[in-house]
């Protein structure tokens, strides 16, 4: 599963990187704070609880016209979780999201004012735990932001993301020889607010 994330990520970039030498295009970079649900567990009637936390994250753009851009957008957040019952345990978690979407901006040229973004992709839950893999899970996100133009190649930007990771409910989280959670819900949504720099090419 990592290595298939990495590939992914490799290859999305090269094409990304490949399709904006032929086009204006902007790199963006965040740094936010996000809030997460907790994950229902199954096996102990109670709430696996995930951290809020710092997350940075990078968003490379291409201009398709006037208003609108591609994009793909890389996320990580560094937090922890917790599961409940009375033997709770307690790890680090990375939590990554790689989408490829788009903005649209509702008023202005594209890199000025309010705009809304969104994309699909996957996410990536990295356990800090010996002997557990990854889970790559299918994500998404939508949000809205404001650009505030610096000069002819810097913007200043706030924007504010939502995130819904789905999970399967008849499964569990980080198994090997036995799961850390067992799920009851069927997604993980999460919310974040992000200041941004860009720099346009």
């Amino acid at each position: 599963m990592k290595r298939n994330l990495r590939a992914g990520i490799a290859m999305l970039a090269v094409v990304g990187a490949s399709a904006a030498a032929a086009a204006d295009y902007s790199v963006t970079v965040f740094a936010g704070w996000r809030a997460s649900t907790g994950i229902d567990d199954a096996a102990t009637g109670e709430e696996a609880d995930i951290d809020d936390s710092a997350s940075f994250s990078i968003a490379l753009d291409r201009s398709l016209d006037a208003t609108r851009t591609l994009q793909l957008f890389f996320s990580q957040q560094n937090t922890r979780l917790a599961t409940g019952g009375s033997t709770p345990i307690a790890f680090d978690l990375k939590v990554r999201h790689l989408h490829i979407g788009g903005t649209y901006y509702i008023d202005s040229p594209a890199g000025a004012g309010p705009y809304a973004v969104g994309g699909l992709g996957v996410a990536s839950l990295s356990p800090g735990l010996d002997g557990f893999d990854d889970e790559v899970r299918p994500s998404m996100n939508v949000g809205c932001g404001y650009a505030w133009p610096l000069g002819t190649s810097v913007t200043a930007r706030i924007e504010a993301r939502g995130y819904l990771t789905l999970l399967n409910s008849s499964s569990g989280l980080f198994c090997s020889g036995g799961c850390v959670v067992v799920l009851k819900g069927d997604g993980l949504a999460q919310g974040e607010v992000m200041l941004g720099l860009s720099a346009r090419f």
